[in-house]
């Protein structure tokens, strides 16, 4: 009964996300790049899909939005690539953040753990956003850039 509640309300919460988000529009599950389909079953297999939605912004042409059942929210390029993860009632999968930020992330926010990271479109730097409200930024290469705004 819980989990038909709780898929109800994630449910209606989506909903309401996509009335307010004209420039999306849902779209099948199946219409999602198999790398993103892929990384949802690799890093989050014990939670479903509640919506996939697509950009039909032109500027954000090709992205891909997914609400999951433990209200993670991930965004896809075209290629399946994730370009963003905010995790509401968990955290990042650590096998998700790169061994480099990890490893960082150990020698100076101990205990610390990631519950946001996104790609920037033109650098392919990473932000990461911890659980103590610390938000980091490395480049591609995972080197740390400082602290983030």
């Amino acid at each position: 009964m819980k989990k038909i509640l709780l898929l109800l309300a994630v449910a209606m919460l989506s909903i309401a996300t996509v009335m307010a988000d004209d420039d999306k529009a849902p779209v099948p599950y199946k219409k999602l790049p198999d790398l993103g389909k892929r990384t949802i079953a690799s890093y989050f297999p014990q939670a479903e899909v509640v919506t996939t939605m697509k950009s039909t912004d032109k500027g954000q042409k090709n992205r891909y939005h997914v609400v999951l059942t433990d209200k993670t929210e991930i965004e896809f390029d075209k290629d399946g690539n994730w370009l963003d993860v905010e995790c509401v009632d968990s955290t990042v999968p650590s096998r998700m953040v790169s061994g480099m930020i990890r490893m960082y992330l150990d020698q100076n926010y101990n205990g610390a753990q990631v519950v946001k990271m996104e790609r920037e479109s033109k650098t392919d730097d990473i932000k990461v956003k911890l659980d103590n409200g610390t938000k980091l930024k490395f480049t591609r290469d995972f080197k740390f850039i400082g602290v983030d705004d």
